[in-house]
């Protein structure tokens, strides 16, 4: 079966994401990174915790989701920051959702 490679900041993070189906038939990519996760990376606003979904069916297609917490802001139960991804042009040839903003 094949394994998603997700990077971030430049560091292999494919460890710490799972890819699922949600109720509406989107992919929901979703981040669960440990302190020690978070130490390689070169700034504190990395999503230490956070899930993005989006059509599988729409080439390029937005992404729509939250962050939980940063690697530089623990977060709380009660607060969550929307994050909303807009693939790169095509001519890129890449949709990194994470270079997208939040």
């Amino acid at each position: 079966m094949p394994v998603p490679y997700v990077t971030l900041d430049g560091q292999d993070i494919s460890e710490n994401v799972t890819i699922t189906v949600d109720d509406d038939n989107n992919t929901v990519l979703e981040i669960a990174l440990t302190d020690s996760d978070c130490t390689p990376l070169s700034t504190p606003s990395f999503y230490k915790s956070a899930a993005i979904a989006f059509s599988p069916y729409e080439q390029n297609a937005e992404g729509k989701g939250s962050v939980r917490s940063t690697c530089g802001d623990p977060g709380s139960p009660d607060k969550a920051w929307l994050w909303k991804a807009t693939p790169l042009p095509h001519s890129s040839h890449a949709a990194n959702f994470f270079s997208s903003g939040n």
